[in-house]
């Protein structure tokens, strides 16, 4: 079903209207497109400013990390790539983390407030976002590192509206859509709204380390957290470090950093 979301696609008054509203350089929309992070791509090496937004209906070769396949039905997704120019390599490399605390607090806007909870979406280092245990969304962070000319293109893609799952993998988090998890409706243009303010309201997406309050709220989200791992190594998740690492406990006490990487959790 279309909503809000897919009919900016066809008015470009209302475009420029929610760019500015949402302070952003320029904000482009497709109904469909091949990935938005290509688009994305296409407009950074062209010198475009930072916080430009590229938006999309459908992807025809949407991706995530490692390699993999986005895959969203038309009119169901919130999936966008943002523009953005880092002033150094160790801050592009926190950028998943920041992203990730900012998607997550923007999706608590929407969700039923939870008795002596503060947190209600988690994070899944390093890319993931988790409700009751189930895969809402990613953030998948490329870029390129050239002095003046870096830059990063932040992709998330946020399953919304439910649709037919034509691929899952056995070994990985199963697939949620937050209006699962909320009570009446919900437009993707709010989400999409949502996530940008939060994501402009991050303390400081420049810095090269997580400070204090950053690593309080990650320590509240972090789905990991306690957990078994079975691969990179084996241990118990105890947190991250201000770099953004993860920090693992071997059974023998010591702690051991998984700098990157695809995460395997026992069951």
């Amino acid at each position: 079903m279309a909503d809000h979301l897919w009919r900016v696609g066809n008015d470009s008054a209302e475009s420029e209207r929610l760019a500015r509203a949402w302070r952003l350089s320029g904000f482009r929309f497709y109904n469909e497109v091949d990935s938005t992070q290509t688009v994305a791509r296409r407009l950074a090496e062209a010198d475009a400013p930072a916080w430009t937004l590229v938006a999309a209906d459908y992807q025809t070769a949407g991706r995530g990390q490692y390699g993999r396949r986005w895959s969203a039905e038309p009119s169901s997704s919130v999936m966008f790539s943002l523009l953005l120019r880092p002033l150094s390599p160790n801050a592009m490399g926190l950028l998943p983390i920041r992203v990730g605390m900012a998607v997550a607090s923007a999706l608590d806007r929407f969700l039923p407030v939870a008795p002596n909870s503060k947190a209600y979406s988690w994070v899944k280092w390093p890319n993931d976002i988790i409700l009751n245990n189930a895969k809402v969304g990613g953030v998948l962070c490329e870029g390129s590192i050239r002095g003046e000319n870096s830059y990063a293109i932040i992709g998330v893609g946020i399953n919304v509206h439910r649709f037919p799952q034509t691929w899952i993998d056995p070994n990985g988090i199963p697939p949620t859509f937050l209006e699962q998890h909320i009570r009446g409706s919900i437009s993707r243009l709010e989400v999409l709204g949502a996530v940008v303010d939060s994501i402009r309201n991050c303390r400081d997406l420049d810095s090269e380390e997580l400070n204090l309050p950053e690593l309080e709220e990650f320590a509240l989200r972090d789905w990991l957290r306690g957990k078994t791992l079975t691969s990179p190594i084996h241990g118990r998740v105890v947190g991250i470090t201000q770099q953004g690492y993860l920090v693992v406990e071997r059974p023998d006490g010591n702690n051991d950093l998984v700098l990157s990487g695809r995460v395997a959790v026992k069951s």
